[in-house]
């Protein structure tokens, strides 16, 4: 099962609303050989489109005239050696941070840091994703005649077995172009080495935080649930990589060290008004050596744009025909749960956003790693079909591969990462 989260559409997140476009040249900056242009700012102007990005759109704005919110972001470009020298990884991404300062204060009260980078080995093997966020700084400090900025603090790391909390982490912002990110190294296994990896100030800043919205920190999501707005979805899903018809059944099969799980999932004929809008109800049944051990009904819906949401599920766990656990059931507008997407109108490699959530008890992630793969299962082979990344915020076990395909309309292939389980399409029907 997949359950998203509209990358966008949570932008408020990082209070876009009040950044018309922000830049600036450092994090607590000072006026010492420097004069107020320190900490300015391009702004581009109100009365411009905000996908303009043309250089005829911008003034200068001293700190007086800013608010007490302001924000850098840009790329992460950098290399990671080894030992002897030589390049071991190759380090792309993107990063915001943003600062909040209090009237003629010389350093920020508060600053916020998300990251999402991909690393990758030279020759190309290798490639995962990793992303910072949650960060809690402790120290403001200044460095080398006020050229470098330094913030020492603690953030999440996600990490191949899931999320690391508490990791040290410094950041410093060299003459307010470049930034350095140290990641301590106890928490995450040295994957990181001990030098930094390195960053660039970037002028897409409107593009660039639109694409960060989806990356919140721990608990800033709770804040700003997405606007559900029932005119705005249609009776069907035909999602070419989620479509849900009324009778299909798929079937799959997993190998485990238990035995093995079978996985039917049907598309029933049944409806549910949650939200005040009609969800097709999903019946997902799981049995280990024929013995019936999960039993789910999910809710999905598709929006105008093609966007398939994910609204709950009604989940019980098995053991000798007797319902053991509901634990991870969960529906949108009760008990602050809030809806999801399964799969975006338009994915993209690189977006990062919620399958589901509904704090303490159902918080999965993804990741959209590519829209290239082939993918051979016994019921067939598939091409150009998309790969995420699943994981979750509370369950460091959820850390897989999916595959969806438009052959298939739906999850072809699911693999752990860590062990290489895979549970494989077998039927359609």
């Amino acid at each position: 099962m997949i359950r998203s989260y509209l990358k966008g559409t949570y932008a408020a997140v990082v209070s876009l609303s009040m950044l018309a476009v922000l830049v600036f040249a450092g994090i607590a900056g000072t006026t010492q050989n420097m004069g107020t242009a320190a900490y300015g700012a391009m702004m581009y102007d109100k009365g411009n489109s905000s996908d303009s990005m043309s250089n005829n759109s911008t003034t200068m704005m001293t700190t007086g005239e800013m608010s007490a919110h302001r924000a850098a972001v840009g790329q992460i470009a950098s290399v990671q050696l080894d030992s002897n020298g030589k390049a071991a990884w190759i380090q792309s991404g993107i990063w915001v941070m943003r600062a909040s300062f209090g009237q003629n204060a010389t350093e920020p009260q508060s600053v916020s840091l998300i990251a999402r980078f991909t690393m990758i080995q030279p020759d190309g093997t290798a490639r995962h994703m990793h992303m910072i966020y949650g960060f809690k700084p402790t120290e403001f400090t200044i460095e080398q005649n006020n050229t470098i900025h330094v913030v020492k603090g603690t953030a999440t790391v996600t990490m191949r077995d899931g999320p690391v909390s508490d990791v040290p982490l410094t950041i410093k912002v060299f003459s307010g172009s470049v930034i350095g990110l140290w990641i301590g190294p106890d928490k995450v296994d040295s994957h990181f080495g001990s030098d930094p990896i390195y960053g660039i100030l970037s002028a897409r800043s409107t593009a660039m935080m639109m694409e960060m919205g989806s990356m919140k920190g721990e608990g800033q999501a709770t804040d700003h649930g997405p606007t559900i707005t029932p005119s705005n979805f249609v009776s069907t899903v035909n999602n070419p990589y989620y479509t849900l018809t009324t009778g299909t059944t798929y079937t799959y099969e997993t190998k485990t060290d238990e035995g093995i799980e079978k996985n039917i999932v049907i598309v029933t004929n049944e409806t549910r008004n949650i939200l005040g809008i009609t969800t097709l109800v999903v019946w997902d049944r799981v049995w280990l050596n024929d013995e019936l051990i999960e039993e789910t009904y999910d809710w999905y819906a598709q929006d105008k744009e093609g966007n398939v949401w994910y609204f709950g599920e009604d989940s019980k766990e098995y053991e000798d025909g007797k319902v053991t656990s509901t634990e991870g059931s969960w529906e949108a507008g009760v008990n602050g749960a809030e809806p999801g997407i399964i799969m975006e109108a338009n994915p993209k490699v690189g977006d990062s956003y919620r399958q589901e959530y509904y704090k303490g008890h159902a918080e999965d992630m993804v990741d959209v790693i590519s829209l290239k793969e082939e993918v051979t299962v016994p019921y067939g082979t598939f091409t150009d079909c998309i790969q995420t990344r699943d994981w979750s915020k509370i369950d460091a076990t959820l850390n897989e591969y999916k595959y969806y395909c438009k052959d298939v309309g739906g999850v072809a292939l699911e693999v752990v990462i860590e062990d290489g389980e895979r549970t494989e399409l077998t039927k359609v029907e």
